[in-house]
């Protein structure tokens, strides 16, 4: 029994552990190193509407890079890589160019990029993002979608506020910006884990008509979500009680004592009267066997035989008082 109970004990400590682990892990997640997709190492083609580019970092995340939306409104062969606007980074690198000329401001154009693992502290730059004509304003507007399907909304920073305001998930370009220059830089960073990007390229300026106008999307930073474990044990723990002691619930009573009758007294009747007594014994407790305990038996009746008187005394009564 004492053996039987250390490992109910053991077997319960180490499913304890599994599920403190398992809610460790959910609530303080392992990240594995900080990685980068970097459009020197990816290159788009001219004009293709989606892109995918699997394996990046490490663990392996797959990125693909989708536009929706207005598409025919794409401009000067984008989106494809290359250094047209370079955001003031020197020397210059590779970024998605994406140049717009919509026939309305109503118009836009929606970029999603879908990661294949979660994936924390996402951030990139945007370069150019600025009035370059009368007509034509950048607009962009950015969001993200986590593991579990919400929207989370990422902080934004522009490097030059008087070039460009930002509210909220919202950049609009104010001024003009050079295109090797940093002052329409914006930078994206996500605090919380995502799965997918999107931005969202809008017409910032009310127009029946606005001008053309281009942004550029640099490299991606993310730190990979190390996958949850799978729910398929590598090893099998079989537990199987041995029993040190036989317990049988049918117990057999064997009496040790033989109850005999003995009278009190003795004495012989000589008249032709026989009296028989027969005695009867009634138990006065009720035995219930228990497979630990010890049956004893305790007899309490006593019994007395008490012999009738005389009779041949009674008889000869009326000859001795006739004899007087």
């Amino acid at each position: 029994m004492k053996q039987n109970r250390i490992y109910r004990i053991v077997f319960s400590s180490i499913i304890v552990f599994g599920v403190v682990l398992f809610l460790l892990v959910q609530a303080f997640p392992i990240n594995a190193a900080p990685s980068i997709f970097d459009w020197d190492l990816n290159p788009w083609p001219t004009g293709n509407k989606i892109m995918s580019y699997p394996g990046i970092g490490s663990p392996p995340t797959d990125f693909t890079f989708t536009f929706t939306g207005d598409t025919s409104q794409f401009n000067l062969s984008s989106p494809w890589t290359n250094q047209i606007i370079t955001g003031g980074i020197i020397p210059a690198q590779n970024s998605l160019f994406v140049a717009v000329d919509f026939t309305s401001s109503s118009q836009s154009i929606t970029l999603t990029v879908d990661l294949t693992l979660e994936a924390n502290n996402v951030s990139f730059l945007i370069f150019d993002v600025d009035q370059p004509v009368a007509d034509g304003v950048d607009k962009i507007v950015v969001s993200g979608v986590d593991v579990l399907g919400a929207v989370v909304l990422p902080t934004l920073t522009a490097t030059d506020p008087s070039c460009v305001t930002v509210v909220g998930n919202v950049a609009t370009g104010l001024c003009l910006v050079d295109n090797t220059k940093n002052q329409g830089n914006v930078s994206v960073s996500f605090n919380t884990g995502i799965t997918k990007i999107v931005i969202e390229f809008l017409e910032g300026f009310n127009a029946p008509d606005p001008g053309a106008h281009g942004v550029a999307i640099f490299d991606i930073n993310f730190d990979p979500k190390l996958p949850p474990p799978t729910n398929t044990p590598t090893s099998t723990a079989t537990f199987t009680p041995t029993p040190t002691a036989t317990e049988t619930s049918t117990p057999t009573l064997t009496p040790t004592e033989t109850l005999t009758p003995t009278p009190t007294s003795t004495s012989t009747p000589t008249s032709t009267a026989t009296e028989t007594s027969t005695p009867t014994l009634t138990p006065t407790e009720t035995l219930t066997p228990t497979p630990t305990s010890t049956l004893t038996i305790t007899p309490t009746p006593t019994l007395t035989f008490t012999p009738m008187p005389e009779i041949r005394l009674l008889l000869y009564l009326p000859i001795i008082f006739n004899g007087k």
